[in-house]
């Protein structure tokens, strides 16, 4: 299943595209200063059937990432070639509907 994280996910645009990539088939993760403000978008997304999670995190804040999961460069690498070489044009789909 392919996803997107929304970084400073708020009511207005952070939901928007949220709803958009969501509703093409994306998980979506939102990540906020704000628990309890995600909470909400959560909430909404979910009820439109949309998967979505929240992660409150500072992400000028180093220290509020350390014990999330970490992907090494032999890991993001077949990825990263996969996405740039195979699937280049599948951003543009998903606004071409």
């Amino acid at each position: 299943m392919p996803s997107i994280a929304i970084v400073g996910a708020g009511p207005r645009l952070g939901l928007a595209v949220a709803r958009t990539f969501g509703s093409h088939g994306f998980d979506v993760a939102l990540i906020s200063r704000s628990g309890d403000k995600l909470d909400g978008l959560v909430g909404e997304l979910t009820a439109e059937e949309i998967t979505a999670a929240a992660f409150p995190a500072d992400v000028l804040d180093l220290s509020s990432f350390y014990g999330r999961p970490t992907a090494t460069a032999d890991q993001i690498s077949p990825l990263y070639w996969d996405l740039h070489t195979t699937h280049r044009d599948e951003a543009e789909r998903i606004f071409r509907g």
